[in-house]
């Protein structure tokens, strides 16, 4: 598991580039990044970064606590939700990334 984005210092890390290390290297480690820094301020997709799983939290969009995401690459089978996805849980993510990408969009 990497950060995309260093909460405190601010630092990039080469989430991508250790993406492409493990692929040809023949790795079967699954790739994480944590990429709630970077969500709709560091212009990412899943799947030009390469990471297998990647999560983000709903709380840096003024989403409710404990709202997130996370993206479930093609190489992971078989995972299953520790918790179930509610249908309001998924609309607060939604609205407030929305709201988001339109107030970063006017700075």
């Amino acid at each position: 598991s990497v950060m995309l984005v260093n909460n405190e210092t601010g630092c990039v890390f080469p989430v991508a580039e250790i993406a492409r290390l493990l692929r040809d290297r023949g790795s079967k480690a699954l790739l994480h990044t944590d990429a709630v820094q970077a969500f709709l301020k560091l212009p990412f997709r899943a799947d030009t970064l390469g990471a297998d799983l990647i999560s983000v939290s709903g709380h840096k969009l003024n989403a409710p606590k404990g709202v997130g995401a996370l993206y479930i690459g093609p190489r992971c089978r078989a995972v299953r939700p520790l918790r179930e996805q509610t249908t309001i849980s998924f609309a607060s993510m939604s609205m407030a990334s929305e709201q988001a990408a339109w107030d970063n969009a006017s700075i």
